[in-house]
């Protein structure tokens, strides 16, 4: 499912694995986060990520002639294009938006969140710093919010409650 509410879940849930110390789990997810993200914006859009055709594309946002050259060769036999994190991104770029411009065309997060590649979810063995996966997620949040600022309020909506707290709560005004 293609949705900011399904976005936002996925931030709460990195949030979570990053309190217990899970920082290639946290990349893993935030690299589908910012994947689902950037097809968010494809389907505002009007162009399907699910199942892109060159025409549906051509028909919604302006190509260049690489990019379109490029879907051409993907879309062989009439099949649909796969469309994956770096090719949606693309996709953004001719509509100057915020995820683009902070997620591919900023050299540090792109390299960030490729460093997924590395790790047991990608293709390698690598070991990931934990303080790098913070700033990647804090990167991605900070895209989300600057393409959609209701975002936040949706990320706070899936958050558990602090059980603790509001027992603790309960109990002292009982």
């Amino acid at each position: 499912m293609i949705s900011l509410e399904r976005a936002a879940d996925m931030v709460a849930f990195t949030e979570r694995v990053l309190e217990f110390g899970e920082s290639e789990e946290a990349l893993a997810v935030l690299y589908r986060l910012a994947e689902l993200l950037a097809k968010v914006r494809l389907s505002e859009l009007g162009v399907d990520p699910t199942c892109l055709r060159l025409e549906q594309a051509e028909k919604k946002l302006p190509l260049s002639k690489s990019l379109y050259d490029k879907l051409a060769s993907m879309q062989r036999h009439g099949s649909n294009v796969p469309v994956g994190l770096a090719l949606a991104l693309e996709l953004l770029a001719s509509d100057h938006c915020p995820l683009h411009s902070r997620l591919y065309r900023d050299k540090l997060t792109w390299c960030l969140l490729q460093e997924r590649q590395n790790t047991r979810y990608g293709h390698g063995v690598e070991v990931v710093d934990s303080a790098r996966v913070r700033e990647l997620f804090r990167r991605v949040l900070a895209a989300a919010t600057a393409q959609w600022p209701e975002f936040p309020a949706k990320v706070a909506a899936c958050r558990f409650p602090d059980l603790a707290s509001l027992i603790e709560e309960e109990l002292t005004h009982a």
